[in-house]
């Protein structure tokens, strides 16, 4: 999907859903690790369209969890949290994110 029909996409969903009450999250899109074909030119998308994200994330529609903090470092995700394809989290990678989704959760009860 192309980055407008994404975003136009999101922000239609995220709208929606709010006017029906639903409280939303968004999780960043994660990087990939040097380990996955031309992850220099992925990530580059991932941070624009996590810049669109955070645009539509400032109108109020939705929070965001953004687990790269903890995952990437320069907008590459850290091996020891990926799989050998270099997309997929491991279970370290995902201990980390199940961690950070329940302390979310814990504060938004």
């Amino acid at each position: 999907v192309g980055y407008s029909q994404y975003i136009s996409g999101l922000k239609e969903l995220s709208e929606t859903l709010r006017d029906k009450g639903v409280k939303v999250t968004i999780f960043y899109i994660l990087y990939t690790s040097p380990a996955f074909r031309d992850y220099t030119e992925i990530n580059t998308r991932v941070t624009m369209y996590n810049q669109g994200i955070d645009s539509l994330a400032a109108l109020g529609n939705f929070d965001v969890l953004d687990l790269n903090e903890q995952l990437s470092k320069n907008g590459v995700l850290l091996q020891q949290y990926a799989m050998d394809d270099g997309l997929h989290l491991n279970e370290s990678g995902y201990a980390i994110w199940g961690a950070e989704l329940n302390k979310y959760l814990e504060q938004h009860k």
